[in-house]
């Protein structure tokens, strides 16, 4: 089985004797699946799937170390300030 794309003049399809064959573009059934199974064992999904993941999870370890070190330094600007209006 064959699927078949013939090309399109000034916005409409030519008759058939205007085609002859020529231009014509078919895809055999077979040649999409196979097209379809590379695809689908390519190795690029994946791939970017794990950087993703790898992505997400620095945020979150970048995130709770900058909250862990925004509380301490927190902390040291309230002692400062405190031991500033001693003087």
């Amino acid at each position: 089985m064959s699927l078949c794309v013939y090309p399109v003049a000034a916005g409409r399809r030519q008759s058939r004797s205007a085609r002859g064959g020529l231009g014509k573009e078919c895809m055999h059934v077979n040649t999409i699946l196979n097209r379809a199974k590379n695809f689908l064992k390519s190795e690029d999904g994946p791939t970017a799937t794990e950087y993703a993941v790898m992505l997400a999870l620095i945020i979150v370890v970048a995130l709770a170390a900058i909250q862990g070190l925004g509380t301490t330094v927190s902390g040291i600007f309230s002692d400062v300030d405190t031991s500033l209006q001693g003087i």
